[in-house]
């Protein structure tokens, strides 16, 4: 039942910061420069995938450290509770679609390029971060 709770508080904390993250970008980003593209999901999701190549390395434990319940709940907690309700991969995906209905194929195009590109690439960055500590 702790895992649960754990998962579940991890997501209330995630989406919250997801919410008040995006909608504070977005707020900031002037229109003639942002185009269509979403900037305040596109940054979370970049910043989503960075933390979670850093945490998948990071929370993996040493070698030669045994794992404990503990540790077990707070990875399942912060990578499923935390990271899965901060990332917007499905309003990603609706607004990506979106560009596309509205024939934005341009714009749609470099959001993808960017969110792919650039989620991989941050998630390499943060994974390299976490090795090197």
């Amino acid at each position: 039942m702790s895992t649960i709770l754990s998962i579940a508080f991890a997501g209330v904390i995630g989406v919250l910061l997801r919410y008040f993250l995006s909608a504070w970008i977005d707020e900031r980003v002037d229109e003639r420069v942002s185009g269509y593209i979403p900037w305040g999901t596109l940054l979370v999701n970049l910043i989503g995938c960075f933390a979670a190549g850093f945490l998948f390395h990071f929370l993996a434990g040493r070698s030669d450290a045994p794992q404990s319940q503990a540790d077990t709940v707070l990875r399942i907690a912060l990578m499923t509770g935390f990271l899965g309700g901060f990332t917007t991969f499905s309003a990603y995906s609706v607004q990506t679609l979106t560009m596309f209905r509205d024939g934005q194929w341009v714009w749609a195009a470099l959001n993808i390029g960017i969110s792919n590109i650039g989620g991989i690439a941050l998630a390499w960055a943060g994974y390299t971060l976490s090795r090197s500590l």
